[in-house]
This record gives C-alpha cells, sequence and structure tokens, in this order.
C-alpha cells in the first residue's frame, strides 16, 4: 500500500487542531517501510490529548510531520499570480501581518491559492513539547488544504469528506471550502485501502510532504529544516555503521587468520636484526660522526666557496723577506669544554704567529693587509722582543667581511 511513496524509515504525521482556551487535540498516521512494502496504520478514529498520547510512539529518533488546524488557523484564498514572489503574495492576503510572526502554507492551483498562517506563538509550545521526546521535527504545514495532495487517490470520488473536526467541500478532484461546523467521519478508500475519513488531514501531511500534485510552499522554521537534516544524516549514518560494523568483523576474521602468519614473519626478523645488530651500533656511530663533521665543516664555511686558498696567497705574498711566520690559523677552532665533544670554527677570522726583525715592517705589512676590500679589521695582538735575538714574535689578527 502507498508503495509509491518514497519513505526511508517511520514517519508520524499528526494532525493537532488548536481548541479555544482547550488543550489542543491529536490525530495521528504512521508509516512504516518493510522491504519494499510501506504499511500504513491509523489507531485514534476519535481525537486524543497530550495525556493519552501512547508512550510508544514517540520513541527517540522517530521522524514526525505536523499540521496545524482548528483555532487560530487563518485560510485565505485569492487569485493566482505568478508576477508575484512569495512574501508578495502573503502581503497581498494579509497585508497588515508581519510574515517572520507565522508559519505559513501556501497551496498552489491553477487558478489560485490559498494561504494558510499560524502564529509561532501558538506552535511554538507543540513543537517544543514534543522536541523534548528526542524526536525530528522533518515538516510543519498549515491548515487543511495539505489533503489537495491525497485527493487524487480517492476512489470513488466524493464531494464532501468529514474528517472529524472539519468538512472537505471538493469539486473536480480540488478542495474548494472547509467548513468547521460539520463534524464526523466516514469511510474513504485511498488506493484501494479504506480508511477512517478522521485519519485525512494527517494521512495528507505525509503526501503533502512527499508527493503532490500541485506545487506548495511553506516558511519551514531554521530550527525544523536543521531537524530534517539531522534526520537524514542520522539515517544515513545509521546505515554506514551496519556496514561498518560488517566490515569490521570482516576485518578481524582476517586479522585472526593472517596473525600467525605475520607474527612470524616478524620474529624471523627479529632473529636478523639481532644478528647484525653490532653494525647498526656500528652504523649509527659513523653516522654520528659524519653528522659532527658536517656541521663542523658547515659552521666553517669549508663547503662552499670559502676562499681560505685565496686569503692565505693574499697574506703570504706581502709579508717582507726579513719576516717569517711560525702559524697561520684560517678559521680557527675554538677548543671545547669538558662536557662536550663539539668542534666549532671561528669562521670570518685568521689567526696569525710570527717573527720580525723591527716593528717597522709588521706596521708595513699590516697597513698593506688593512687596504684589502676583503679585509674588515686587523690588529696586532701580541709583540714581544726575545733577548737572545733580533726577532721579536708577534700575533695577528684579522677579521674577513662576509661578502
Amino acid at each position: 500500500m502507498f508503495d509509491f511513496l518514497k519513505i526511508k524509515s517511520k514517519i508520524i504525521s499528526i494532525e493537532v487542531f488548536f481548541r479555544e482556551n482547550e488543550d489542543p487535540l491529536y490525530r495521528y498516521v504512521a508509516f512504516s517501510k518493510k522491504g519494499t512494502q510501506i504499511d500504513f496504520s491509523f489507531d485514534n478514529q476519535e481525537s486524543i490529548t497530550w495525556q493519552e498520547m501512547p508512550t510508544n510512539l514517540l520513541k527517540k529518533n522517530t521522524a514526525i510531520i505536523f499540521v496545524f488546524t482548528g483555532k487560530g488557523i487563518i485560510s485565505k484564498r485569492t487569485l493566482a499570480n505568478s508576477t508575484l514572489t512569495q512574501t508578495q503574495l502573503l502581503k497581498t492576503a494579509f497585508p497588515n501581518s508581519d510574515i517572520e510572526d507565522f508559519y505559513y502554507t501556501i497551496q498552489e492551483y491553477p487558478n489560485d491559492v490559498i494561504v494558510s498562517m499560524v502564529r509561532k506563538s501558538l506552535a511554538k509550545p507543540i513543537i517544543d513539547q514534543f522536541q523534548n521526546k528526542g524526536v525530528f521535527i522533518i515538516g510543519l504545514y498549515v491548515g487543511p488544504s495539505v489533503v489537495q495532495s491525497v485527493l487524487p487517490y480517492i476512489s470513488p470520488q466524493k464531494s464532501k469528506i468529514p474528517c472529524g473536526n472539519c468538512e472537505l467541500i471538493i469539486c473536480e478532484k480540488k478542495l474548494e471550502e472547509i467548513n468547521y461546523n460539520h463534524c464526523g467521519t466516514e469511510l474513504i478508500s485511498i488506493s484501494g485501502e479504506p480508511i477512517n475519513s478522521a485519519g485525512l488531514i494527517a494521512l495528507g501531511g505525509v503526501f503533502h510532504h512527499i508527493s503532490y500534485t500541485y506545487s506548495h510552499s511553506e516558511n519551514q522554521d531554521v530550527e525544523i529544516n536543521l531537524m530534517a537534516s539531522e534526520h537524514h544524516y542520522y539515517l544515513k549514518n545509521t546505515h554506514v555503521a551496519k556496514f561498518s560494523l560488517i566490515a569490521f568483523f570482516f576485518l578481524l576474521l582476517c586479522n585472526f587468520l593472517l596473525f600467525d602468519k605475520y607474527n612470524k614473519s616478524s620474529r624471523d626478523l627479529e632473529a636478523k636484526v639481532g644478528s647484525f645488530s653490532n653494525l647498526l651500533v656500528e652504523y649509527d656511530s659513523l653516522k654520528s660522526d659524519f653528522s659532527k663533521k658536517k656541521n663542523f665543516l658547515e659552521s666553517a664555511g669549508l663547503l662552499g666557496n670559502s676562499r681560505i686558498s685565496f686569503f692565505a696567497d693574499r697574506i703570504a705574498s706581502d709579508l717582507p723577506q726579513t719576516m717569517n711566520f711560525e702559524s697561520v690559523n684560517i678559521f680557527p677552532i675554538i677548543e671545547s669544554d669538558e662536557k662536550t665533544e663539539e668542534l666549532l670554527a671561528e669562521k670570518g677570522l685568521v689567526r696569525i704567529n710570527g717573527l720580525t726583525p723591527n716593528p717597522v715592517l709588521l706596521n708595513e705589512w699590516v697597513t698593506n693587509l688593512s687596504a684589502y676590500k676583503w679585509v674588515k679589521k686587523i690588529t696586532v695582538q701580541n709583540y714581544n722582543k726575545n733577548s737572545d735575538n733580533s726577532l721579536s714574535k708577534f700575533e695577528v689578527l684579522i677579521q674577513i667581511n662576509s661578502q
């Protein structure tokens, strides 16, 4: 029955009938999917109060559709106008109303439309009351005009259908009028299935939500849209979870079957690693030495274009014949302390120790070197006169430009 409806899970459609100075009355229908079949059930032929609502009906995560009818519902028929926007159409039907304060449903026909509205302040307590039960409210519709979506499936066609709280006047499969002065119910046939007409409006809510003959529109609340989206992903994630459990069980089975094989391979590899442990230790030691030496060469600037030979050649070429070098240390190594073995080089520094017969030659040589562009600064650190010969010891520091 109703297999043409694209229902993926259980949906409960509830007609909420507002009464003056009394609590609302409820009628509901439930659709559920079993395989490829869509089952329909309607248990309350008489309206019930909230206290009489079956406790097992509003299970957590159930999808709910509301259809608000009765006292406080404003309905108006107006001529169709394709040039008007939805907001303009509402303003035309209810010129003095603030649309943001209402939920509405617009049932469109070829020549006219039925606009039904209800104040949010009236409907919101009902929404909150159901939402506190942990259900998903996926649709909210206003007025009995939602039955238009189910009228084409009624056979034989009727001109009047009592729906318990109102009477629907129908002409050529089109809802013409809603009469609240006549109540009662009767059996009608929908797609060959006899049902009590008391559930027709609630039934129309499901048809209106899923499949419809004429077009319709409504301003679903942001919270309603969010819950509808959450319900969609809840169903999607439920199927994903089922497949995930199956896949997880399959992976556990494969893991159990292959564990012994991989465990044996692991033991063989561990034995091989143990037999070559000494080579691994030696490799780590060589790698550490290589890293230290590489770091030293990088810090000393010897891996790039260091120009050490150029500096040595220039320093030696200008040395007077009567002067001698005892040592020329380009980028000298800094002695490390006892706590570390790291070697560092004083990049950009040349330390020269030598002998000179007199200070004049030393000063001239220093002056000549300082004229080079690559010499940033040159200083005489020490100058000592030896008592046993005519030569004096000196120490000169040259700082080299980085460019």
